[in-house]
């Protein structure tokens, strides 16, 4: 399992408890979203719950959100400690509708937490659950879109850890289908958002030999 880290978590110790762990690999870097990138799949924005009410008053809070949802292809956000029970001064009912907010209308998952050795766990967790979800195919609900460019972006869509923001930029970036398929790690790792992780998977996938079920 692979982590990057944003630098500005150095302090908050999860970094150095995640170095403990064995099988796991974490990087320090600047992340332009997101405080952790884990497999080059999913974005997890950590927030304690003191800040995280904060951010509720002063407005960070959905300017992060839109941030996260522009940018990130699988965001999350992480709340560590209770959002219910801080020292400072807000009513209950705004902390509720900021969360029901993040849930329903941004469409962002809240993750919970009760320490830094728990979000730990939980980001181990996240990981493992990835890397069985990368061996089976998950569906694609819904008919094949009639447009022809919808058509293209559900194409894309079937590759591993490919949403529909990625084929979009992937599109954008080479032009057609095909050449999304010709292209080579590297040229894969140009488009913003793969990683070297995920630009092998699709290799991977898209260079298989097919071995026919019996």
């Amino acid at each position: 399992m692979h982590i990057v880290a944003d630098h500005r978590e150095r302090a908050s110790g999860l970094i150095d408890r995640l170095n403990r762990q064995p099988k796991i690999q974490v990087r320090v870097a600047n992340l332009k979203v997101g405080d952790y990138l884990i497999d080059d799949a999913l974005t997890v924005e950590r927030k304690q719950a003191h800040d995280f009410v904060l951010s509720i008053i002063d407005g960070r809070l959905f300017r992060q959100a839109a941030h996260l949802k522009r940018r990130a292809e699988r965001p999350a956000i992480l709340i560590e400690g209770n959002p219910y029970r801080t020292r400072i001064d807000i009513h209950r009912q705004s902390v509720r509708g900021a969360l029901v907010c993040l849930a329903a209308v941004w469409q962002l998952p809240i993750l919970y937490s009760t320490s830094v050795e728990d979000s730990a766990e939980l980001l181990l967790m996240l990981g493992s659950q990835l890397d069985q979800a990368a061996g089976n195919s998950l569906p694609r609900f819904g008919y094949p879109p009639k447009r022809l460019i919808s058509r293209q972006r559900y194409i894309v869509q079937g590759l591993p850890g490919i949403g529909p923001q990625l084929a979009g930029r992937l599109l954008a970036h080479f032009g057609s289908v095909a050449k999304v398929m010709g292209a080579s790690t590297e040229q894969l790792m140009q488009v913003d958002g793969i990683g070297a992780g995920k630009a092998a998977k699709v290799r991977l996938v898209l260079d298989a030999p097919y071995e026919a079920d019996d």
